[in-house]
Order: structure tokens, then C-alpha cells, then sequence
């Protein structure tokens, strides 16, 4: 049987080892951004619940409109739910036919599940889910470029002679560059003052619309919300994606004219919650409304919440151009196992004999490129 939407894993391979000049956006094409609301539809199992991995009494809601709610008030004044649900904060996303917002809420009445369900029956939203819990993939210790199996792989550490990347077919294009690449790292920051980055750093030239310097900091840690890493895993992935070649210090970035924009949700112990990586898309897509070229956002980091707001964003800047690059995960799991959610879109009809099928990740993204 034949289904409406086929799917992809959220957690794809980290594949920074692009020219992003010439990538290509993984959800640009979505036919549809707001999907149907399901009168079924729920957005975590019950292992995961158990399993904690989302913060106890908040819940993260997509709304159909941009001003419809406000921080610091009863959910109630705005729509049909109790009184007792509060808005934490709210980010807005506005954009020509597309406006809509994400707010955060929280009770301290009901639990998550209680939560979620009472905000699921609300004509008002969209999409309501747990505030899910994420983390940043594993770091490694490899620190000079000769140890770089992946650009060029000479045989260290028993690999097979030739198994890399070629990266010098790419850099030795003479593709002209018209405008600054930049990429956003979401992640635990960037250490801006690092020798191999610090001529990589985007600079904000827009920072009496747009806070931040050189990115943002949205776990608050930073008195100037600049995004300083306190943890070393986002700049060790920013240092991969373009740290400064031929510089005779530390390693050689991927790619040679793009430079970096640290946006940091995770904090110093590499963990995160939903509503905070929200806030990080909606500095992306204003960026992108301001003119930024952002080619890529990169995602080394995952977890097991199955988030909808998530997709839809990762969507919405993908329409804008900029692609999601995501981590497949340090889990040892097998990401061609089937594994589906039949809920996820009301009346979809999945093929257990596709390819495609789906994934043990988790997380689902409709592939805009194979509807039927």
C-alpha cells in the first residue's frame, strides 16, 4: 500500500563534508507547512514517557497565529484551557501567509501527559508536546589536521588507504563567491576567541535588530549573550565544519568560505530542552529575514522526543534555503530498523515494504521529494 508521505530520519549522518554552495535544502519543498490536526494524534509513548526525557509539568505549543498569546500570562486569558497553565515565553515566527508562534508553557496542577492532552483538545493549537530533553553527540580528541582520516586518509590507525572525503576536489574549485556562507552550529557554543575559528566567526551586522555578536546564548549563562562554548563539543563541530586552513595551527575545516554562527542551547553538560532549540530556529529565520545567507544548520546533537514543532521549523527555514544537517546518533542503533509512529499524520497509510519505511530514531520527517 501506497502512503501520502514517505519518511526520512531526523537524525541523519552528519554530513558536513559538502561544498555548501551547491547543497540542497532537505525540506524546502513541503507541500503543506501547518500539517492537519489529528483528533488522535500524541506525541510521546509510553516508554518514553517512563523514561523521562522531557521536563515534568511543561509542554512546547505551536499556535496558527503570532500574536495569539503573550509571556507571563494565563494560557486561558487567550484560549478555552484552565487557568492554571502559564506561559513561559514565546517566539514568534512571521512570515508571508506563514505566521504562526511556539510558547512554552507550564503547570504546576498537571502533569505532562495531563498537560499535553488538555492542550491537544484546544481548537486554538496546532501541535502541543512535551518539552523534550537533548543532547550533544560524542566528542573526540583529534586536534591536528594529519589525524584527519576523513579529508585525507593515508592509512593512519590501520583505515584503508583512499576512504576519505577528497576534499581537495572541492577546494580547488574556483566557484566564485558572491555572498558570505554562513552556517549555524546549534549546539554548546563556540569558543569565538579559539585560534583556528576566530577569523571564521560570523559577525552580526545586525545587532540593533538582531542581539548578539557573534550568535546568541539561550541557556542565559552569558552576561552579553554572546555564545561562548563552556563545554567544548560545539566548537570542536565548528572546528570540523571551517576552521582556518593552511594557517600552520591545529586542523583544516571542510569547507574553506563559510563562516560560523554559534547559536548555544545546550548547556556546560552538553544537555538542552526543546523550547530552547526553538528559540535558536527562530534567531535562524529572523536572521534569514534580515539577509543572512545561511546555507546549513548543523545539529550534532539528538535524543528520543519525537518532536512535530521541531519538523515543522527545521521546514519552515528549510523553504528559506537553509538546510538541517543532523547527527544519526552515538547509540549503536540501526537506523534502517522499522519503526513508525501510525499517528503522526491523520490518515497516512505506511508501506512496510518500503525502503523508506522508517526509522529506529524516532523522529520523522516527510521527504517532500517522494509524495505519491
Amino acid at each position: 500500500m501506497k502512503r501520502k508521505n514517505r519518511i526520512i530520519s531526523l537524525f541523519l549522518a552528519v554530513s558536513l563534508l559538502v561544498s555548501f554552495a551547491s547543497i540542497g535544502t532537505v525540506s524546502a519543498g513541503a507541500e503543506k507547512f501547518i500539517p492537519k490536526k489529528s483528533a488522535t494524534s500524541q506525541s510521546y509513548s509510553a516508554n518514553q514517557s517512563s523514561a523521562k526525557n522531557y521536563v515534568e509539568g511543561e509542554a512546547v505549543v505551536l499556535l496558527d497565529d503570532s500574536d495569539i498569546v503573550s509571556e507571563d500570562e494565563k494560557l486561558s486569558n487567550s484560549i478555552d484551557v484552565s487557568e492554571d497553565i502559564e506561559v513561559e515565553n514565546v517566539e514568534d515566527f512571521t512570515g508571508k501567509g506563514n505566521d504562526f508562534s511556539v510558547a512554552t508553557v507550564s503547570s504546576d496542577k498537571m502533569n505532562t501527559q495531563e498537560l499535553v492532552e488538555e492542550l491537544n483538545d484546544s481548537k486554538d493549537i496546532v501541535i502541543a508536546e512535551p518539552n523534550y530533553k537533548y543532547k550533544a553527540m560524542d566528542l573526540t580528541d583529534d586536534t591536528y589536521s594529519k589525524l584527519q582520516w576523513a579529508l585525507q586518509n593515508t592509512g593512519q590507525n590501520n583505515g584503508k588507504v583512499g576512504n576519505d572525503v577528497k576534499p581537495d576536489s572541492l577546494w580547488n574549485k574556483t566557484t566564485p563567491q558572491t555572498r558570505e556562507q554562513v552556517v549555524a552550529v546549534l549546539d554548546t557554543g563556540v569558543d569565538y576567541t579559539h585560534e583556528d575559528l576566530a577569523d571564521k566567526m560570523w559577525v552580526n551586522p545586525y545587532r540593533n535588530k538582531l542581539s548578539g555578536k557573534y550568535g546568541f546564548d539561550f541557556t542565559g549563562t552569558t552576561t552579553d549573550g554572546n555564545p561562548m562554548d563552556d563545554n567544548g563539543h560545539g566548537t570542536h563541530c565548528s572546528g570540523i565544519i571551517a576552521a582556518s586552513q593552511n594557517n600552520k595551527i591545529g586542523i583544516a575545516g571542510v569547507s574553506q568560505n563559510t563562516k560560523i554562527m554559534g547559536l548555544k542551547w545546550l548547556d556546560s553538560s552538553g544537555s538542552g530542552e526543546l523550547d530552547n532549540v526553538v528559540a535558536a530556529y527562530n534567531y535562524v529565520y529572523k536572521a534569514i529575514k534580515l539577509g543572512v545567507n545561511i546555507v546549513a544548520i548543523n545539529n550534532s546533537w539528538g535524543g528520543t522526543g519525537n518532536s512535530k514543532i521541531l519538523l515543522e521549523l527545521i521546514n519552515k527555514v528549510g523553504k528559506l534555503g537553509a538546510v538541517s544537517v543532523c547527527a544519526a546518533g552515538n547509540e549503536t542503533s540501526n537506523l534502517d530498523e522499522p519503526f513508525y509512529n501510525e499517528d503522526y499524520y491523520e490518515g497516512d497509510n505506511y508501506d512496510e515494504g518500503d525502503e523508506n519505511y522508517g526509522s529506529a530514531a524516532d523522529v520523522y520527517i516527510p521527504n517532500p521529494t517522494n509524495r505519491s
